[in-house]
């Protein structure tokens, strides 16, 4: 980071420069502050946001290379409000997410107005309720990716649907987005899956933008963590019981293994051989009569040069 501002939107202060605001002070490298009144600033107090308010930025001592802004929005977001970074050098409007973060790349080149002080500034507008209504939406985890479904009501003008994603519910990005295929006031349901998601658990939500470009939000939904899946080689019961030992395969390597039971001087009681011919299946073995209770260790050897060795422990009964 090379420099930072902020702007806090609260009732408590007013959009004059006053004792609420902290005057930048400035350093030899890149400088970003806001210009208020003719003044710079590194925190500004303002009422909260309403349509047509602008956030001036004053930008200085840039070199010619690619930079990139990151602006982020915390519990600004109103009803109806939208906001967009104007770029006054490339006459841009980029739409800026009031919920999260939004990264813009700009660079700073050989025109001088490419470096403009007044280059970029925050515009807020209230815009009309979106003809949509998020009716549900729904997540699980499949096979092939967690799997979103939605319904709409109402959809009329609207341009495309984008899925988004998040591992702490408050910085979301988008995975991908599905055109709209309603926009006759029905009611539609859409699905897609995002198959990149992580094993964790993972929050979701649905962006939708209408043909002007403005965008509603649904609600969060959450996909649990994919459950462990054991793999191995276990026995069951463990006591031992009737003198017969059964060997459950999880998902392991079609081959042979070799079977040992050895005793606690390592002398080798019983060795066998056995097919297991892939997946999970569960082998039984009979012992004899000479392996009577106690404690003992089992040792399975299999393709690949792997081995497990786990307690084995025969009823005393027996």
């Amino acid at each position: 980071m090379l420099d930072a501002n902020v702007v806090v939107f609260d009732a408590a202060y007013n959009s004059s420069v006053d004792e609420n605001d902290a005057v930048k002070l400035g350093n030899p490298g890149a400088n970003f502050a806001i210009e208020t009144d003719s003044k710079l600033l590194a925190i500004e107090g303002r009422q909260p946001a309403t349509s047509n308010d602008v956030v001036q930025f004053r930008i200085w001592n840039l070199q010619q290379q690619s930079y990139k802004l990151e602006i982020t929005a915390i519990d600004i977001s109103t009803t109806g409000l939208s906001a967009v970074l104007e770029d006054s050098y490339l006459n841009t409007a980029i739409a800026i997410d009031l919920v999260s973060t939004t990264s813009i790349n700009f660079t700073v080149d050989g025109n001088t107005a490419s470096s403009a002080a007044n280059r970029f500034r925050i515009v807020f507008k209230q815009l009309t309720a979106l003809p949509i209504t998020f009716v549900s939406i729904n997540g699980s985890r499949t096979t092939g990716g967690n799997k979103i479904d939605w319904k709409v009501a109402g959809e009329r003008n609207i341009s495309k649907y984008e899925l988004e994603s998040s591992v702490d519910a408050v910085t979301f990005s988008t995975v991908k987005s599905v055109a709209a295929t309603g926009n006759n006031g029905s009611d539609i349901s859409y699905s897609l899956t995002d198959a990149t998601a992580q094993s964790a658990s993972v929050f979701y939500r649905i962006k939708g933008t209408d043909n002007a470009g403005q965008a509603k939000y649904s609600s969060v939904v959450k996909v649990a963590a994919a459950s462990a899946t054991y793999t191995g080689i276990t026995v069951y019961p463990n006591p031992v019981k009737d003198k017969l030992l059964n060997l459950k395969f999880t998902e392991q390597a079609t081959g042979k293994y070799q079977v040992s039971i050895m005793n606690a001087s390592g002398q080798v009681l019983l060795s066998k051989t056995i097919q297991h011919n892939g997946g999970s299946a569960t082998q039984r073995i009979g012992l004899p009569s000479s392996i009577t209770g106690g404690v003992y260790q089992l040792q399975v050897a299999g393709p690949g040069n792997t081995s497990t060795v786990q307690q084995l422990i025969i009823d005393p009964k027996d």
